[in-house]
């Protein structure tokens, strides 16, 4: 059943010295059409995953960041490569349950318009943990760990009719290791320079109630929306 809100989640919070700042940096080119990137981060999980027993509290662990992209036209669309290692600096090589283990990111993705105004995207992420058999071991319980290899795809399709003032659009999300989805079709329509008219759903579902969407399967609902522009 759908429940109020539990209470708010409550976790110890980086200070707010210079020491536990966070640092970002990108750098990319772009040579012979294809745009190279580069980039690295320093600082902190942006979710409470970390349970710490002395203070009995839920913080963010210390997380670095390193990874690179790239991007060109390929076969009639964009296509585009990217990996990212996430260094979990409070893992310990994953001898600590408590913390979530460092991982690697995976992503390959294609942009086409396949015929006129209707424009397709394709997408397919990964996920892996490393020293996953240390985890397995700290978590006997299945649905209690994330998965070793955790695999998304995700498509959208864009139709655009009447001048681009009806829009018709779908985007499906589909875990082939968690055999979940999360759907969301949409219609749109423009009736002159002020009113926006919308109309969709959020279809979510699974075979398992803890995975990411399988979890909020009683959440799917359908919506009809009215915008004015002044």
């Amino acid at each position: 059943s759908i429940v109020a809100a539990a209470p708010a989640l409550e976790a110890d919070t980086p200070d707010s010295s210079i020491s536990d700042g966070e640092l970002a940096v990108r750098a990319y080119k772009q040579i012979a059409g294809v745009e190279y990137a580069a980039y690295f981060y320093r600082g902190y999980f942006k979710t409470p995953e970390a349970f710490d027993f002395e203070t009995g509290q839920l913080y963010f662990p210390k997380l670095s960041s390193i990874g690179a992209s790239a991007r060109a036209s390929i076969l009639n669309g964009i296509g585009n490569v990217e990996y990212a290692y996430w260094n979990s600096r409070e893992s310990d090589s994953g001898d600590n349950p408590w913390v979530p283990n460092s991982q690697s990111q995976f992503l390959l993705g294609y942009e086409t318009e396949i015929i006129r105004n209707l424009t397709a995207n394709f997408q397919y992420y990964v996920e892996y943990i490393h020293d996953y058999e240390k985890r397995k071991a700290s978590t006997p319980t299945k649905d209690a760990r994330p998965r070793e290899i955790r695999q998304l795809f995700t498509t959208r399709w864009t139709l655009l009719t009447q001048q681009s003032n009806l829009v018709y659009s779908a985007f499906l999300f589909y875990s082939p290791s968690d055999r979940d989805f999360y759907l969301i079709p949409n219609a749109m329509y423009r009736l002159g320079d002020a009113w926006q008219f919308n109309a969709g759903a959020n279809l979510l579902g699974g075979k398992h109630d803890y995975t990411l969407f399988g979890q909020m399967e009683t959440n799917s609902n359908i919506y009809i929306r009215a915008k004015y522009l002044f």
